[in-house]
């Protein structure tokens, strides 16, 4: 069965720290948590589980900036995948399917992640998986709740291995 790492921004990636560098972090993805992703790389690398994207930011494509002789200049827009991506996480740990369909609408009411994290299940298969979340949105065991302070941190990366039924988190590669 295919392990999967359900995995929120703001919180676990983007967390109070980045706004200490940049106010407008999140809204531009302009800095993310690089030990937060070196987590995810690490448990990825060991369980062989893949990421999957499950969060506000699924949908919207940011557009980047440079000065460029003094003038600003639009870069082509990235997608959340690519800015992870910029920021660290590698790109062989993304499913193919990389994110679920959070935030969408369910027969005209808002739904949750649980009810993303379903539908992804019902389109990709049925997955052994874990989520990184800032807000409690089950009661299932398999939510690790990360605090938006701290973002993703070596304890959870350990109770992730747990979860996934593997012991060597001294270890690195």
């Amino acid at each position: 069965m295919q392990k999967i790492v359900f995995l929120d921004i703001d919180g676990p990636i983007i967390n109070l720290g980045c706004y200490g560098i940049d106010n407008g972090c999140s809204h531009v993805r302009s800095m993310m948590n690089q030990s937060a992703i070196g987590f995810i790389n690490l448990l990825c690398h060991k369980t062989n589980a893949l990421v999957v994207t499950n969060s506000s930011h699924n949908p919207h494509s940011v557009n980047k900036f440079s000065t460029i002789e003094g003038n600003r200049v639009e870069i082509a827009p990235t997608d959340l995948r690519e800015d992870l991506i910029r920021h660290g996480l590698k790109p062989q740990y993304f499913h193919k399917e990389w994110r679920t369909a959070y935030p969408l609408k369910l027969s005209g009411v808002n739904s949750h992640r649980l009810d993303a994290i379903d539908l992804w299940q019902v389109e990709n298969g049925e997955a052994d998986w874990i989520a990184f979340d800032d807000a409690i949105f089950t009661q299932d065991p398999r939510l690790l709740l990360v605090d938006f302070n701290e973002g993703i941190t070596h304890a959870l990366y350990i109770q992730a291995l747990k979860m996934f039924k593997v012991d060597d988190g001294l270890h690195f590669y």
